[in-house]
């Protein structure tokens, strides 16, 4: 949807009428990049980006940022985090980020922890951590990377209906995920 100024200014007007104590506006992105156009589907990346700039134009809002980390989504975390921390020299926005666990073959730890791992550690390397809140997010992000760990070598089974998954969305979107995600298809093609 295409940011509406009025509808902030009317948000903005409760808060300085204090007729609200906060305005907290959670933006959902799980990355930056072609793998999270496979993952949310419809996403205009850059209208979601213009609405981003308008809303940091705002002192009265807070922003958060929100991420569902998937098996997929991990590979462009890295460049999503130095987006965040440009956008946190204009003014604080937080990160805040899910695991999913449901399809369980969405699950960051089902690949081989060689894929997803590096870019994950990247990504908590960029983290900024001089304010307290930001210091919170990158310590809820590292208490995720032993969740890597969990199978060195890939769930095998998970990783099979990931194929199928995929497959699927090729067929449904016209998507070629093999373009998109060459490292995840040469640990499927063999399943």
């Amino acid at each position: 949807v295409l940011f509406r100024s009025q509808y902030v200014e009317k948000l903005v007007k409760l808060k300085n009428n204090k007729s609200v104590k906060n305005i907290i506006i959670m933006a959902s992105i799980d990355g930056w990049g072609p793998e999270v156009d496979v993952q949310r589907h419809g996403l205009d990346r850059n209208l979601w980006l213009r609405n981003f700039h308008q809303l940091l134009k705002y002192d009265e809002i807070k922003l958060d940022i929100n991420v569902a980390l998937t098996c997929l989504s991990i590979p462009a975390l890295p460049k999503l985090i130095e987006m965040w921390n440009e956008w946190n020299l204009v003014k604080e926005v937080g990160l805040q980020g899910t695991r999913v666990f449901d399809p369980k073959f969405l699950s960051p730890e089902i690949l081989p922890s060689k894929l997803n791992r590096p870019y994950f550690e990247e990504a908590l390397r960029l983290i900024n951590d001089n304010t307290w809140y930001k210091k919170w997010s990158k310590e809820r992000f590292s208490n995720l990377l032993p969740i890597f760990d969990k199978y060195p070598e890939g769930n095998i089974e998970e990783m099979k209906k990931l194929k199928k998954y995929l497959n699927e969305l090729e067929i449904r979107r016209s998507i070629n995920w093999i373009d998109v995600f060459p490292t995840v298809y040469k640990e499927l093609q063999n399943l």
